[in-house]
């Protein structure tokens, strides 16, 4: 019986890819790293012609999750580099280099990592200069954090190990410089251009260096959040929604959600290369052999349909992944690799005549409420 699909998901981009021929009868659902002698793949009968394929892409809610989250990150830097990089300018390497012990200790006490890690951490530092530093750096940053936390559902972790997290990754995205003000000092001292210098102006030098250094650093930070912003604004990040395709006798698509597909349950479209595609049937057979005798340069050109000729997913190039040859149509899945989840339709032979590889995991539903709900939140975030 057909089955009613309910997306959880709403398309943002819709790219026609072109067409491709059917012309043995049946169609292969696969990943095209699959040699025929493997297990998870699958054929059906389908109605020989002109096949129209098209992908769609979505903003997964994790993906809209991090965006955020990575925002909130850079704007800490800014705000962290503001307030402290020159009071405390001496400090804030071995403060960085505490937060990402406590972040690295698995478990305390058997428990999660917790930022109450680094505060522990901080009290165990003997000399108390240096832990009134550290304690008030930290209380700035689980200050400014906390605001930004929503609930356990949309942020994953719990508040305190989430803080933790949080802001670990902060200092593990840049600094001004890796090196520290002595170790500058040496250099400059070693370098012969340097020589005739005496100390005090060698430090000057130090000292213009490192403005620089936070001046270029300041600015690629507040580059960093505009492209961030925009790319939101724009929807992005994208990953594959679907990939369908539709028989010359099919006049237009099929929505997802008219009721009238049936999900497939016969086999598993496995996925081992992050790809999956519908194939001709009989070519697949050709190109493919079993597992000694695979055409690998046809399979780098299918992963080169997949890629859209760009292997960066960077959220700052167009999608222009997924595509069609002669035979068959081919793109990434959403999430890499695991499955594929294949719904098609049939005509009155029971020949597929529409299919799609439709990649809206229903785990989501839980999700998309916590995002819905704090709709408000994350308009804001972005502003």
């Amino acid at each position: 019986m057909p089955t009613q699909i309910k997306q959880s998901s709403r398309t943002r981009y819709v790219r026609d890819l072109g067409e491709f021929s059917v012309v043995s009868g049946a169609i292969r659902f696969t990943d095209p790293c699959y040699a025929n002698d493997v297990w998870c793949k699958g054929s059906m009968l389908a109605a020989n012609g002109k096949y129209q394929a098209q992908i769609g892409f979505f903003r997964d809610p994790y993906d809209e999750r991090s965006m955020l989250e990575k925002i909130d990150q850079f704007k800490y830097l800014l705000h962290y580099h503001a307030k402290f990089g020159e009071t405390y300018k001496d400090h804030l390497f071995s403060f960085e280099k505490l937060v990402s012990k406590a972040r690295d200790q698995a478990n305390w006490d058997g428990k999660l990592q917790s930022v109450e890690r680094l505060f522990q951490l901080i009290k165990e530092e003997l000399d108390v200069e240096k832990q009134r530093i550290y304690k008030e750096l930290a209380d700035d940053a689980v200050e400014w954090y906390s605001k930004c936390y929503v609930s356990e559902e949309y942020n994953y972790w719990g508040k305190q190990s989430w803080l933790l997290f949080e802001i670990n990754s902060t200092f593990a995205h840049a600094r001004p410089s890796i090196s520290t003000r002595p170790s500058k000092f040496r250099a400059l001292m070693l370098d012969q251009h340097s020589q005739h210098l005496s100390e005090d102006q060698i430090r000057g030098k130090v000292k213009k260096i490192e403005a620089d250094e936070r001046r270029d650093f300041i600015a690629n930070l507040e580059r960093k959040i505009t492209d961030l912003k925009d790319a939101y604004a724009a929807g992005k990040p994208l990953r594959t929604h679907f990939l369908r395709i539709k028989h010359e006798s099919v006049p237009n698509f099929n929505s997802i959600e008219n009721g009238k597909w049936y999900f497939n349950t016969d086999f598993d479209v496995g996925v081992d290369s992050g790809q999956a595609g519908f194939f001709d049937e009989l070519w697949y057979e050709r190109y493919n052999g079993d597992s000694n005798s695979q055409d690998l340069p046809a399979y780098f050109n299918l992963c080169t349909l997949s890629s859209g000729g760009n292997h960066d997913r960077s959220v700052k190039k167009s999608m222009k992944e997924g595509g069609v040859f002669e035979f068959g149509a081919n793109s990434y899945t959403a999430h890499g690799d695991g499955s594929a989840p294949l719904i098609y339709r049939l005509n009155k032979a029971g020949e597929v005549i529409e299919a799609a590889y439709l990649y809206d995991d229903v785990n989501f539903d839980e999700s998309e409420v916590a995002l819905n709900n704090n709709k408000a939140t994350i308009e804001q975030k972005v502003k």
